[in-house]
């Protein structure tokens, strides 16, 4: 009997849950009863201010603000809360001393401009004894960049922005532009991870270094290179890399120098880039030089990449074990056909078809002075340039002969037997002019 009363019972316990789980299941979908379903509150709207005052009180209690006129401060504004600060394409200038914003604790700083125009600056920052003339990213803490502009600022590193250990600078948009550091990192000074991407922009900057010192990325430090450009030089320590799925990479248009702990995993390269270190990603169009320690003969080497310009190896050809490299065949008409890329130590493959050019007959694809061997390993960026032997011409037509020659003879030589066609036009000329002589004569 009481067998068959525990199945029974069972089914009971069942029957009565069945309303309470109810109110968890709707639509098919399960919610989880600890969370409220209302719904994420929407962050609240930034407080308008128009003097620094306001400015100041809102930030330390913690409030997103947008500037509604340009302020001036004398000191630093700190932040210890995070906000956001909607420069709105006013200015916000310093006239004391200091940075113009320090980012302290957990906090994240997001700096924006929502007007139509994007002209909102931060300026004035003079933190010459210090870091970070515009912005000092202290100890985990983050800035967030997506537009506005640092400029016209100074400190002794990182003229425009300062990345302390353990701390983040994203920048997705927005310009560092015209700041200065009295040491290293015109523009940033970087001793964590630098994010750039998006429509970012550093340019014009300068240090105690030279007049176009954009970033000093320090030792184990990472450059995330998502997007945005950089106009200027940068100092590697660390690595220059891609956030996994990033689809698009940093353009850096000044000379890299890749330091002997430094790595190069990403990245589009226009100018110059000195390596010390080690290169296995990234698109090169300048000229790659690995180059001697300063303290030996080791020197930086080439594991991977494309290149486009040459490469120049200080201490002997084994600097470079892997690689794509750009084969260009140039016919010297001034076309610009497309390189064909080449793996490391693959042969390039010889074009199907010989050029054609009028009056001239090719002979051969060379490297330099000499006939290039199709069977050579690439390993290396080459130029090969189309050797051509000029036809003999006379009376204004060019003679033509087949030629099995394949080396380079400007001599003349002997006459070539004529074209049939040619010569067939030059009789049926001749017979004409004597019957015109003829005409002239009875009359």
């Amino acid at each position: 009997m009481k067998r068959r009363l525990l199945p029974i019972l069972m089914t009971l316990v069942l029957v009565c849950a069945l309303p309470i789980w109810a109110a968890f299941v709707t639509s098919g979908d399960v919610t989880n009863p600890l969370v409220s379903t209302a719904g994420a509150a929407s962050p609240p709207e930034p407080v308008e201010v128009r003097t620094a005052d306001e400015l100041q009180s809102n930030i330390t209690a913690g409030n997103s603000v947008k500037l509604m006129a340009d302020i001036n401060i004398t000191s630093t504004l700190k932040i210890s809360r995070s906000l956001t600060l909607d420069l709105n394409g006013c200015t916000l200038r310093m006239t004391g001393t200091g940075s113009v914003l320090k980012v302290s604790g957990r906090a994240t700083l997001t700096i924006t401009d929502s007007s139509a125009a994007k002209s909102g600056t931060i300026t004035g920052g003079n933190a010459e004894d210090g870091d970070g003339g515009g912005v000092c990213v202290e100890a985990y803490a983050t800035l967030e960049m997506t537009g506005g502009c640092i400029t016209g600022c100074r400190a002794e590193d990182g003229g425009g922005v300062y990345v302390d250990d353990n701390a983040t600078l994203e920048m997705t948009g927005g310009c560092i532009t015209d700041c200065h550091a009295s040491y290293g990192g015109g523009g940033i000074y970087s001793y964590e991870n630098l994010y750039m991407g998006g429509t970012a922009k550093i340019e014009k900057c300068t240090s105690k270094w030279g007049s176009d010192d954009a970033i000093w990325n320090r030792e184990k430090c990472n450059i995330y290179a998502d997007g945005g450009t950089v106009d200027g030089t940068v100092n590697n320590q660390g690595t220059i890399r891609r956030s996994e799925g990033a689809a698009a990479e940093t353009v850096f248009n000044g000379t890299v120098y890749n330091r002997s702990a430094g790595t190069i995993i990403a990245g589009i390269y226009n100018e110059t880039v000195e390596n010390n270190g080690t290169i296995t990603g990234g698109t090169f169009w300048g000229t790659v030089t690995n180059k001697k320690s300063a303290w030996g003969n080791e020197a930086g080497t080439i594991r991977g990449g494309t290149f486009y310009g040459p490469i120049v190896n200080e201490v002997g050809p084994g600097q470079v074990t892997d690689g794509t490299f750009a084969v260009r065949f140039d016919t010297g008409d001034g076309t610009k056909p497309e390189p064909t890329l080449v793996p490391w130590n693959d042969k390039v493959p010889r074009p199907t078809s010989d050029p054609e050019k009028s009056g001239h007959t090719f002979i051969d694809w060379y490297l330099g002075d000499a006939p290039y061997d199709f069977d050579t390993p690439v390993n290396a960026p080459l130029t090969l340039t189309a050797r051509w032997k000029e036809v003999p011409s006379s009376g204004g037509y060019y003679y033509y002969q087949p030629t099995t020659d394949t080396k380079a003879d400007d001599a003349k030589g002997s006459p070539k037997t004529a074209d049939p066609g040619v010569a067939l036009y030059a009789a049926l000329s001749l017979l004409s002019l004597t019957g015109l002589t003829c005409i002239t004569k009875k009359r």
